[in-house]
């Protein structure tokens, strides 16, 4: 719920601070901020578990980090350049050979930075699949309702900020109720119910296409509702498939893919959109957009096949 409020009130002060001065003053004003938190976490945040000597694993530290960062580029490079050119198709070998890297040094090794090993189990890895399409449709979807609101609606940055928060507090909501759900039941009711929430959505944004900016808070509201019964609950069931022992290595895994799914999922969304409008130019972002809600469609209609065959129907002792 925290980081749900953190995304909710993200882009409102980013529209009023780049209505009221500049965007400058977002870095600025976050650099003030970030000085505060590292005050009061050096005052309230203590060491609770003994200290252990452990060995940082650079080989597989660094491996894993090129794989990631080079896919990235790769993909981002897209809308500029040819596949078969080196800033495109170079950079995704390079990303392959160096994720293969990390694999073959990681794979016996019983203290790991993150064991490959997790992932031979299939529920944990199918249930991971579809926790990293829900954060690269929700990023995609962060990503081009400001825009769109202010390149094909006409509207203002603030309004622009203002767009997205109905449904980032709806998303923080529905997941303490998801939570609730998964004590009482089990992780499927809230999983299968957001999923087709966010399904929905994406069907209605498709269908209605272009959008006002009326139509994107409601269809916004809707598809962030059905995320945050869905996102958390993906992760615990998850988890609830490794032993305890593997807990820990688990949530690293979960955590590392959150973070590059979102990246990748701005950079979908904004490799459409730049390739649409080379093409057309003055309504590039429309038919961008459009291009986008298909493809998330596409996604949440794998989560939706993937939570029903492979989120177990039984809760977890």
């Amino acid at each position: 719920m925290i980081t749900a409020c953190a995304v909710a009130f993200g882009p409102v002060f980013g529209g009023i601070v780049t209505d009221a001065l500049n965007w400058r003053w977002i870095f600025i004003i976050s650099l003030f901020l970030i000085i505060i938190s590292l005050l009061t976490g050096m005052y309230s945040i203590g060491q609770i578990n003994p200290l252990q000597k452990v060995k940082i694993k650079y080989g597989q530290w660094l491996s894993l980090a090129v794989a990631l960062v080079c896919l990235m580029l790769g993909f981002t490079r897209i809308a500029k350049y040819s596949f078969l050119s080196v800033p495109v198709l170079g950079f995704l070998v390079l990303g392959i050979i160096s994720l293969l890297i990390w694999l073959k040094i990681s794979w016996s090794d019983k203290e790991a930075l993150i064991s490959p090993q997790l992932f031979k189990n299939l529920r944990f890895s199918m249930q991971l699949i579809a926790y990293c399409f829900a954060k690269i449709a929700t990023l995609a979807l962060g990503f081009i309702f400001p825009i769109y609101v202010q390149a094909v609606n006409h509207g203002s940055v603030s309004l622009a900020g203002w767009i997205t928060f109905p449904g980032a507090v709806i998303n923080a909501l529905m997941a303490a109720l998801a939570g609730k759900l998964l004590d009482k039941k089990s992780a499927r009711l809230p999983i299968i119910i957001g999923v087709i929430a966010s399904l929905t959505s994406l069907i209605l944004m498709n269908k209605l296409a272009p959008l006002s900016s009326i139509a994107i808070v409601l269809l916004y509201v809707l598809y962030y509702g059905g995320y945050g019964m869905c996102f958390g609950s993906l992760m615990t069931s998850g988890l609830i498939t490794l032993s305890k022992a593997n807990h820990a290595q688990g949530n690293a895994i979960f955590n590392t893919l959150q973070q590059f799914s979102g990246a990748l999922g701005t950079a979908l969304a904004g490799t459409l959109i730049a390739i649409a409008q080379n093409n057309h130019v003055g309504n590039g972002t429309a038919i961008g957009s459009k291009w986008t809600f298909m493809v998330l469609l596409v996604l949440i209609i794998v989560n939706l096949v993937l939570a029903l065959v492979f989120v177990p129907k039984k809760k977890s002792k």
